[in-house]
């Protein structure tokens, strides 16, 4: 059988990896294809992919962490953030049974059991 040959061609330009600095819009991420947030951005031969955050920090080898999203909007949200910060909502509240402090998203606590 016959090995198809690769087009090793160099590069013209220089391959620049930076992070995504940009307003963030959902792009195509180039590595899982799905729309997503861009989190790096790949510039070579007049051309600009992108990655997302999970896909980089698979690559490099660095822990990926789960995401958490708004339940009212989806936009990205940290596990500390209060509120949202792209429409405002609230994202924490306190358990009814016990006041633990818990996800807007949770359906029970997870210090108590309590349904919510």
């Amino acid at each position: 059988m016959e090995e198809e040959e690769q087009d090793e061609t160099p590069l013209e330009e220089p391959l620049r990896i930076r992070e995504y600095s940009e307003p963030r819009q959902h792009e195509t991420c180039m590595v899982c294809g799905q729309e997503k947030e861009p989190y790096i951005l790949i510039e070579y031969e007049n051309k600009a992919e992108y990655t997302c955050e999970e896909c980089y920090k698979k690559s490099v080898g660095e822990p990926v962490t789960d995401v958490l999203k708004c339940a009212e909007c989806g936009a990205d949200v940290e596990d500390a953030d209060d509120f949202c910060g792209k429409c405002g909502a609230k994202q924490k509240q306190n358990c009814p049974d016990c006041g633990e402090r818990i996800s807007s998203k949770d359906a029970f606590c997870g210090k108590c059991g309590a349904k919510l």
